[in-house]
């Protein structure tokens, strides 16, 4: 790397870092002002607190980030040529656009890692904010139930995180359309994947008309890759008789995952690519809008991380053109890019939702229109 690469990176990684930072705070002084009063009434701890906007930053991330790069692009190349830096960089022999190849490999960078990110880390993080959130309700509830004449205490800090880590999933119904199976699950555990206070399955035939046999247990746990089932009884609902009756029994029949049923509690930005596409294939007769809301989700995970890249190509384009004007102009110009491409992106996601647009081009667009304008500006960079 050259040493006016390396000044030019250095340049742009300073105010980038504030922007960043500032981003962070907003996301979360924005959140506090909704929920604040709520948290000081479950009495959340500055630990717990702390671990619950940790699980909400990369899900902002994949918004911020753009938004960032973009502002501190525009920022610094206005400050470039505030100080005359760009004409002398020129003088040198080297063009703005090989200037400007080592932030547009930024962008590259910034995009792929937003998209392991998003894929990754923030499902995850977005479900266990949920979760945080439930055990914190249910535990503001506990508190409040506990009865002091009747002398029983009211569970320890260790106590409640231990509660609230295993919290299970309660009053679960699943159906595989793939397989015409129906799920009735009392209690869920996905973590220990073990299921309490009862399960039923209820089994159709390869038509999906009519009912073949139903399995009824007090508990079971999913273990090498199979349901283990205890104090079973499986029922012929042809002729109404119990055919098998047993302590336990490995069942065989059923191919379905804990993933695969807590997901039937999670919303689409909670699941991973592979979760969402288990969802639609297991529910061939899901309505003609949901399956479209699922796949256009399926697209945006690959498509959103790559704004990086097109803010970048964009922030050079306009950057070397109005740089002159002065660092406020510049700022003030990323703001409103930045605004409209959010609009465009809404306006082409509830296009494809509403079916006027495939998915895959609902969820793209937005990059290749504005991206194809900074590609060109880019390519015409002098």
């Amino acid at each position: 790397m050259k040493t006016i690469d390396r000044y030019i990176l250095r340049e742009f990684l300073l105010p980038f870092a504030y922007c960043v930072l500032a981003f962070v705070m907003i996301l979360i002084v924005y959140d506090l002002f909704d929920k604040l009063s709520t948290f000081i009434k479950w009495q959340v701890s500055m630990k717990d607190l702390a671990r619950y906007y940790f699980c909400i930053l990369p899900g902002g991330m994949v918004f911020m980030l753009p938004m960032a790069m973009l502002l501190a692009l525009l920022y610094s190349l206005a400050t470039f040529a505030r100080h005359n830096e760009l004409i002398a960089m020129r003088a040198s022999g080297l063009s703005l656009r090989r200037l400007m190849l080592p932030l547009v490999a930024l962008g590259v960078a910034g995009s792929l890692a937003m998209t392991m990110v998003s894929e990754w880390i923030v499902p995850g993080a977005r479900d266990r904010a949920e979760r945080f959130l439930l055990e914190q309700k249910l535990a503001y509830v506990a508190r409040k139930t506990v009865q002091a004449p009747s002398g029983v205490a009211e569970p320890d800090k260790k106590g409640r995180a231990r509660w609230a880590k295993s919290l299970p999933v309660r009053g679960l119904f699943f159906y595989n359309a793939r397989d015409h199976r129906h799920w009735v699950v009392q209690e869920l555990d996905p973590v220990k994947k073990v299921i309490t206070n009862g399960v039923e399955v209820l089994q159709m035939d390869a038509a999906g008309q009519k009912e073949k046999w139903k399995c009824v247990a007090s508990w079971g746990k999913y273990m090498d890759g199979k349901w283990w089932f205890f104090d079973v009884r499986i029922i012929s609902l042809e002729t109404l008789a119990v055919v098998e009756s047993s302590r336990q029994r490995v069942m065989i029949e059923l191919t379905e995952t804990p993933k695969q049923l807590a997901a039937e509690v999670k919303q689409p930005d909670q699941m991973t690519r592979r979760e969402i596409a288990n969802y639609v294939k297991l529910r061939p007769s899901l309505s003609q809008q949901r399956r479209a809301e699922l796949e256009l989700n399926l697209h945006k995970r690959v498509a959103q991380p790559w704004m990086c890249l097109v803010m970048m190509l964009l922030g050079v384009t306009v950057g070397t053109r109005v740089g002159r004007r002065g660092p406020l102009v510049s700022v003030a110009g990323s703001l409103a890019l930045f605004f409209v491409y959010g609009v465009f992106c809404q306006v082409s996601y509830h296009l494809g939702e509403a079916g006027y647009l495939g998915p895959g081009l609902a969820a793209w667009l937005p990059n290749l229109a504005f991206g194809s304008l900074g590609a060109a500006g880019y390519a015409g960079t002098r």
